[in-house]
């Protein structure tokens, strides 16, 4: 067992000490570079938007002016599927509780089901000119989509049967929808600037937050927080509750921050349309770090988490698909998981262990998990600090 810090003299002397020293000998460091990778589709012009993990260990995603569904292995390897029907504009696409991808063909009017092999079953909808934008699986064993023309959100069964709810704002814009927290399914309503719940009989309840300026897509976070993109407003909605709403503003002006997702390291992430830049919001401090994509890959929209554990992304004027390899996971002692180990860092394992502030400032400080700071995790942390981490 490691020695515990108290607060007598003799260790509180030997902390600071070790602190001053660490700061006058630390070597410079450069912060680890962010690799990302691009894939051209083969089809100029095609525009990809929606982009989902498969069943299958693959990413698919709508090419929405080729007709198509695309699907990339993690590798690169690129495949592509027509769609039954021409001009049909696929763009929002999900992994169902049946084994299937399924898409939104916002022109057709109609929803694809299309097997990992490849072969689509298409379903009209009840109501013309609908819409259908984006989709995702419900706790209830249904595909649930919002219908952006009609003003609906649409229900459809793994066997093809529909249902479609009216929402009470007019001409709301529906485009975004998810699981929220409390397990029901949440949407965006762009026009409206609402953020609306639709319970599993239909009942729609829609609330006004901080979020008026284009509210676009949603997701839970792991803390239960559900975060809104507001894409007029350079900013992210943080919603806690039905009346507790916060927001996190974005560094980059007109950045109009689309999609979000959660990653391996249960951060939030965010595409930045018109930033050409990924953000990431820290679950802790919930400051906001922005990297910046390749020219290749530009006006980044739809984002997800491969089952590699990378970020995949579409770019849809760049014509292709992209691939961000997370930083390394946090090393002991990495507060804001940024994949180094700072002075300050150091410093608040420090004032932790001497009871000054709480575990939470630091908690990837606590390697044995016991809700304290040892003398050994501190030079843990300081080993990270001059460069030999190796999660």
């Amino acid at each position: 067992m490691s020695p515990r810090l108290g607060a007598t003299a003799h260790r509180r002397t030997f902390l600071i000490a070790l602190t001053i020293i660490v700061w006058a000998t630390l070597p410079p460091r450069s912060l680890t570079a962010q690799s990302f990778t691009v894939f051209p589709l083969p089809k100029v012009g095609s525009r990809p938007l929606g982009i989902a993990a498969g069943p299958d260990g693959n990413l698919w995603f709508a090419e929405s002016e080729a007709d198509q569904i695309g699907r990339i292995t993690p590798s690169g390897i690129l495949t592509e599927f027509p769609l039954p029907t021409a001009q049909s504009r696929p763009v929002g696409i999900t992994a169902g509780p049946d084994g299937n991808l399924w898409a939104t063909e916002y022109d057709a009017d109609r929803i694809a089901r299309i097997t990992p092999s490849g072969t689509v079953t298409e379903f009209p909808l009840p109501t013309a000119a609908a819409a259908p934008f984006f989709i995702t699986a419900g706790p209830d064993g249904y595909l649930w989509f919002t219908e952006f023309s009609a003003n609906q959100i649409g229900r459809i069964s793994p066997d093809g049967g529909l249902s479609e709810f009216r929402i009470p704002t007019a001409d709301s814009g529906p485009i975004g929808i998810t699981v929220g927290p409390d397990l029901n399914i949440w949407f965006a309503e762009f026009n409206g600037g609402w953020v609306a719940r639709i319970l599993p009989n239909g009942e729609i309840l829609e609330f006004h937050t901080e979020a008026p300026d284009g509210p676009r897509d949603l997701v839970t976070a792991p803390d239960g927080t559900l975060f809104v993109t507001v894409e007029l407003g350079d900013r992210l909605a943080r919603i806690r509750g039905l009346d507790d709403f916060h927001s996190t503003e974005i560094p980059t002006v007109d950045s109009h921050p689309r999609s979000l997702a959660i990653a391996a390291d249960r951060a939030v992430w965010f595409t930045e349309f018109v930033g050409n830049q990924l953000g990431r919001v820290d679950p802790l401090s919930r400051q906001v770090s922005e990297y910046a994509v390749p020219s290749t890959a530009t006006h980044p929209l739809d984002l997800v988490a491969g089952s590699d554990g990378n970020l995949w992304f579409t770019a849809a004027d760049g014509n292709s698909i992209g691939r961000f390899l997370l930083p390394k996971p946090p090393c002991d002692g990495d507060c804001n998981g940024s994949g180094n180990v700072t002075v300050d860092e150091v410093l608040t394992l420090v004032r932790i262990a001497l009871g000054d502030v709480p575990l939470e400032a630091c908690p990837s400080g606590d390697a044995d998990h016991d809700g304290m700071i040892s003398v050994n995790e501190v030079l843990a942390a300081v080993n990270a600090l001059v460069g030999n981490c190796s999660p």
